[in-house]
């Protein structure tokens, strides 16, 4: 339906103005992302599985998430 096309674009835009308002504001110096992960430096990491969290299909499946292991 074009009415739903028209406000969700609206809506999400909106939503994105938020979300780097807030990142504006909040103190980080240095914005880091996914895309930008240096994946060499940490070979022990399961790339796949963490590309897979990032995208909170566990939300929507309402499956719980235990992250575990040492701080630092």
């Amino acid at each position: 339906m074009l009415l739903e096309r028209v406000l969700g674009d609206g809506a999400q835009q909106l939503r994105q103005r938020r979300v780097e308002r807030r990142i504006e504001v909040c103190g980080l110096r240095v914005r880091k992302t996914l895309e930008n992960f240096d994946w060499a430096f940490q070979k022990n990491l399961n790339r796949a599985l963490i590309e897979g969290l990032a995208t909170l299909g566990f939300v929507d499946d309402r499956e719980d998430l235990l992250i575990t292991g040492k701080s630092g």
